[in-house]
């Protein structure tokens, strides 16, 4: 029994890699194609976001709009990704480079990346987000997020740990091959 449950467990984990999932809302594409053309490989083509520079996303809460300026590669590839992106709210205003994170995740898998993303900022008002680590082919999402300014001027000896407070985000996805 052990034997065929161990057996199995890498075909288990092929079908978890399939596209048959709805692809993310919001997203330009439609839903997985199955098979690919080896007659093998299970894909995601056609699921997520089609690149092209300055693809543009309103915040999710409406305060910033989120535009990925541009991808290197592009489009998005496996392993290490770099992208500008600019996010400004109603008035051209930036938030800082400490605010923004960026988070990327394969939901078909549950997990995130290995890498965390680096977040700084350019004169020309961009940011650059350095480390986007796609490392397996598939379906992922990658979260813009800004968070809710630290106040500098609280005591670190006496706040309590919680989780930063998301002013705003936009969710990127794209199918990597």
């Amino acid at each position: 029994m052990i034997l065929r449950v161990f057996l199995a467990l890498p075909v288990l984990l092929a079908v978890a890699c399939s596209s048959t999932t709805a692809p993310n809302p919001g997203s330009t594409g439609q839903q997985g194609a199955g098979l690919g053309g080896d007659g093998g490989t299970v894909g995601c083509s056609g699921q997520g976001d089609t690149y092209s520079a300055n693809l543009a996303k309103p915040g999710a809460n409406g305060v910033y709009a989120f535009t990925l300026v541009q991808a290197t590669p592009a489009p998005p590839a496996l392993n290490g990704n770099v992208w500008t992106v600019k996010i400004t709210d109603k008035s051209g205003a930036s938030p800082s480079a400490s605010q923004v994170v960026a988070y990327p995740f394969m939901p078909l898998m549950g997990h995130g990346s290995d890498q965390t993303p680096t977040v700084t900022s350019n004169a020309d008002g961009t940011f650059t987000a350095t480390d986007v680590d796609l490392f397996m082919v598939g379906y992922w999402t990658i979260t813009l997020k800004v968070n809710q300014p630290v106040d500098a001027g609280a005591d670190a000896s006496t706040l309590v740990p919680t989780a930063p407070l998301i002013v705003d985000q936009a969710v990127f996805s794209f199918c990597i091959d």
